[in-house]
């Protein structure tokens, strides 16, 4: 990661070619989730790309180097809200 306090970020859309970068970033980032599989994992990442790739974004640094990652979502949850989990949502809107 350039030290340089000037470095300029770009943000774009993600790629399927960003998805080793991302998992990766997440485990360093997140070494205790990453121990738990609390993290995204590939064939996750991809499945946003196939469903939601407007959704997906990636900071990148001037060399290429993604430092930064945000993937969300669309769901649906009935009017009253019902109680869910951060599992469950995953589980239920992974689509392989």
């Amino acid at each position: 990661m350039n030290k340089d306090h000037n470095v300029h970020l770009i943000i774009r859309n993600t790629r399927p070619d960003d998805i080793e970068e991302i998992v990766k970033l997440q485990e360093e980032s997140f070494p205790v989730l990453a121990r738990y599989g609390n993290i995204w994992h590939p064939d996750e990442l991809t499945s946003h790309l196939q469903v939601f790739p407007q959704g997906q974004f990636v900071a990148v640094e001037e060399d290429g180097e993604v430092v930064g990652s945000a993937s969300t979502l669309r769901v649906t949850l009935n009017p009253e809200y019902a109680e869910h989990t951060w599992n469950h949502l995953k589980r239920h809107f992974y689509r392989p």
